[in-house]
């Protein structure tokens, strides 16, 4: 078990054979607008990352967060249950097919799988998270479809390289892009990931970008605003 990564308002412990957190993550939690969802579902929450920041985020909803492997189930109740927000969190072992709640979201969050066609992880747990291999963008947007609200928004972050197939996927499912923030790990490098915001209504898309590090190594004053509720050195 290695050291907890400390936010400001909880820790989250990580473990072998659960994956790491990541920037990915943490950016999409910042940046998704909780606010007034009343049902929030993070699909493949992992360590339960993404479902406290939106419990954090929204002091009123409650939080359903769902993965495929009993080692991050684990992980993720155990982070909530150290976390202030145990009352409204809850972590269910589940595929996203299998999965059958009693309501709608308002909100649904994923950092998805995201290598389609690249060489395969040496490690399984990293195969199935980083890889299409158990959850295709067709299955991911399909239950997507299934699972939002009328009036609801899910937010993914993916590789720029994948904007324009799942965009494509999204459409086939009456889902629409209708905001997409571009990611910059360096400053004048080209961007790696996009942040992205589907609905079920076409709007003109809401189009940004964030520089992560400028060309010195520092967090530039975008990323540090975007993420002051959260890391401790900010």
């Amino acid at each position: 078990m290695s050291q907890p990564f400390q936010f400001k308002q909880f820790n989250v412990k990580q473990a072998e054979g659960v994956m790491k957190i990541t920037t990915d993550s943490i950016l999409l939690g910042a940046w998704v607008a909780a606010e007034n969802a009343k049902a929030i579902l993070d699909i493949g929450t992992g360590t339960g990352l993404l479902a406290l920041m939106m419990a954090q985020k929204n002091t009123v909803a409650c939080v359903n967060a769902i993965d495929l492997h009993s080692s991050a189930v684990s992980l993720a109740q155990e982070n909530v249950d150290h976390s202030p927000f145990a009352g409204r969190v809850s972590v269910s072992l589940s595929s996203l097919q299998a999965f059958e709640p009693a309501r709608q979201f308002d909100l649904i969050v994923s950092n998805p799988p995201y290598f389609i066609a690249d060489l395969k992880a040496e490690l399984p747990h990293k195969l199935l998270a980083k890889h299409t291999v158990e959850l295709s963008y067709e299955d991911l947007l399909k239950h997507i479809n299934r699972l939002l609200t009328a009036e609801g928004k899910a937010c993914l972050v993916i590789p720029c390289l994948n904007l324009a197939l799942l965009a494509q996927l999204a459409a086939q499912e009456k889902l629409y892009i209708t905001k997409q923030t571009l990611v910059v790990a360096v400053d004048h490098k080209p961007p790696y990931l996009v942040l992205l915001q589907l609905e079920r209504t076409k709007k003109p898309i809401e189009e940004g970008q964030i520089v992560v590090k400028d060309l010195a190594g520092h967090y530039t004053a975008a990323f540090r605003e975007m993420n002051k509720e959260f890391y401790l050195i900010f």
